[in-house]
């Protein structure tokens, strides 16, 4: 049985709520941002967690929690790496950036959409999907869907449609962006899928 909210005003609020959770990685993905889900393998509650492509202000800004796990929500912006070029040429490589905005998913703005949301919302269909990316939409006529979504909004499996992946995947689908950049699942396309040209 499917219990419906009976004041106007909560289904309005749940609604804008779901509309800003499809909206804003839309945006994002939209910007040439490719926002994601970078689970850090360590547990929830670890303290500056080694990560030599994430700096800790951009940390500081994106990480949040889900389950008893630490993720950051970040993008990739321009190329893996900066290479200068001569006799004495190095790459540095770059670092995963904040998605623009970020500082705003503080619950005051967007139907009061925070950033835990996203994270939380993201995971839980990424493990819905098996631990894998590419999960559907969800599906409110379905009557399990329309409970799961009533019980827990917008960080019900299949709301929130952001890439969850670790960051070796992450860093090796940035460096080698001409082979994974065209997949809907970029930058979180399993190494050992084959990309077609």
């Amino acid at each position: 049985m499917v219990l419906r909210p009976k004041c106007p005003a909560t289904v309005e609020k749940f609604n804008e709520r779901a509309l800003f959770a499809h909206l804003i990685p839309s945006a994002w993905q939209l910007s040439s941002q490719k926002p994601f889900i970078l689970d850090a393998g360590v547990p929830c509650g670890t303290v500056d967690p080694t990560n030599e492509y994430l700096e800790k202000d951009v940390a500081d800004k994106t990480w949040a929690c889900a389950g008893n796990e630490l993720y950051y929500l970040v993008v990739l912006k321009g190329t893996a790496a900066t290479c200068t070029t001569g006799r004495e040429g190095f790459c540095k490589h770059n670092y995963y950036s904040a998605p623009a905005g970020i500082d705003k998913l503080d619950g005051k703005l967007w139907g009061g959409v925070k950033l835990d949301d996203f994270v939380v919302g993201g995971v839980n269909g990424y493990h819905a999907n098996g631990d894998k990316n590419g999960w559907k939409l969800a599906d409110p006529n379905d009557r399990k869907t329309a409970s799961s979504l009533y019980d827990m909004g917008i960080r019900s499996p299949g709301v929130v449609g952001i890439l969850v992946c670790d960051t070796n995947t992450a860093l090796q689908n940035w460096i080698d962006e001409e082979r994974f950049g065209s997949h809907e699942n970029y930058p979180c396309v399993p190494l050992d899928v084959v990309v077609p040209p």
